[in-house]
């Protein structure tokens, strides 16, 4: 894991970390009591962050962190060294992802790899992309 270089004085690169995995639910659930103390215990219980060290990421919470700390192997304290290094010079995100970013982001990559392998035309691409995305946006209601 590196940083992007920047010139000597500034502060803000633009960079932001972006979590590997989340955790939501959903507004409309029918136990949100229950739901909100799900999601507290899987950040804050101290067993449960045992349990999980790092499989899910690097915890965000200072506390989890120095929970884990003590029994993390080299390569993973490494990683967490460098996470929390890197999370000093960077910033918030500021501007979230339109509904529909991520499929469109996965079609993308499918189109590429079909470029690059041969499997279809430059044309076919183009066509496969606008109508794949129209879709992917109609289904995300934009």
């Amino acid at each position: 894991m590196y940083s992007t270089p920047a010139a000597a004085g500034v502060k803000d690169t633009g960079n932001y970390l972006k979590a590997s995995m989340l955790l939501s639910a959903s507004a409309s659930t029918k136990n949100p009591a229950l739901v909100t103390k799900f999601i507290n215990a899987i950040f804050n219980d101290p067993t449960i962050v045992k349990a999980l060290k790092i499989e899910r990421g690097i915890p965000g919470s200072a506390r989890a962190q120095a929970l884990l700390k003590p029994g993390l192997k080299p390569a993973d304290l490494q990683q967490l060294t460098m996470t929390n290094q890197l999370a000093a010079i960077t910033r918030p995100k500021m501007v979230l992802d339109p509904p529909g970013a991520g499929e469109v982001s996965d079609l993308l990559v499918l189109i590429a790899q079909g470029l690059g392998f041969g499997k279809m035309s430059v044309a076919d691409a183009a066509n496969t992309f606008v109508v794949q995305t129209d879709k992917a946006l109609e289904r995300d209601g934009v």
